[in-house]
């Protein structure tokens, strides 16, 4: 019985979810075979819930629960019991940084062995803002699982692009505080879900491995923000322009276009 258990394949919990990040990494766990433990999705509330299974199928075969909220010890208790890895991606919400900060401690006390944590590209950094929301809870995770935990600090996610839907569709043009020929490797959140997976399988003595206690995830192409927008013309067929902005005038473009206070300060 004893080898039987310590064969057992470890159960996977995934949290949040629902999240574009969350999901792919489902997709990737799901994906390496019927061999492999179902992992765990864990939402905040049914309709959380409801977005895995569509996105994913009602006959997926996964463990699912439903109600852990970062705020509460005791549902995070809940929801972490029997994990043995856990994917964990900082919640898109005010006061972000404090929330992933109680699910890590949750999940030490839990007994999770292994985290993959989703920071960001400010990750690292004193400024203080990306400090409360990202370096510290990096810290945080290293500490509490010393040798078993892997800090994905991604770059700019094309997805964040979706802000600018009003300003190309009325303007014709791309507007960020930044020069035109700023490049990055941005990348997709999917990405980020298919690598926390590949490291949440790595057998133990592999993690994790020559990739470090911290990887930056990035996408497969350096582009210009000419670039960026020179792509936005080629799929729209209209001319799609660059415009370098200043600070104060893409905040202000970000809030009309209803992002909230606290993620706008973010960029500040």
């Amino acid at each position: 019985a004893a080898a039987a258990a310590a064969a057992a394949p470890p159960l996977v919990g995934v949290v949040t979810a629902s999240s574009i990040s969350g999901l792919a990494c489902l997709e990737g766990l799901l994906a390496r075979g019927p061999h492999v433990r179902p992992p765990r999705a864990i939402c905040r509330t049914l309709e959380k819930e409801a977005v895995v299974r569509y996105r994913l199928g009602e006959d997926v075969p996964l463990e699912f629960f439903q109600g852990a909220s970062a705020t509460d010890a005791r549902t995070m208790a809940r929801a972490f019991e029997g994990v043995s890895r856990l994917f964990l991606v900082t919640p898109h919400a005010a006061g972000r940084g404090q929330l992933a900060r109680n699910m890590l401690r949750a999940a030490a006390e839990a007994g999770v062995e292994r985290v993959v944590l989703v920071s960001s590209w400010s990750g690292g950094q004193d400024k203080p803002l990306f400090r409360e929301d990202f370096t510290a809870t990096e810290e945080l995770c290293l500490e509490l699982f010393p040798g078993r935990a892997a800090v994905l600090r991604p770059s700019f996610p094309f997805t964040r692009l979706i802000h600018q839907a009003r300003e190309v569709r009325v303007r014709g043009r791309i507007s960020l505080p930044l020069e035109a020929s700023t490049r990055m490797a941005a990348c997709d959140p999917e990405d980020i879900g298919h690598c926390a997976a590949a490291l949440l399988s790595m057998p133990d003595e592999a993690f994790p491995g020559e990739c470090g206690d911290v990887i930056h995830v990035t996408g497969p192409e350096s582009l210009s923000c000419e670039d960026i927008a020179q792509a936005f013309s080629d799929v729209l067929a209209r001319p799609i322009t660059f415009n370098s902005s200043s600070l104060d005038a893409a905040v202000r473009s970000m809030r009309e276009a209803g992002l909230p206070e606290w993620l706008t300060d973010f960029f500040v």
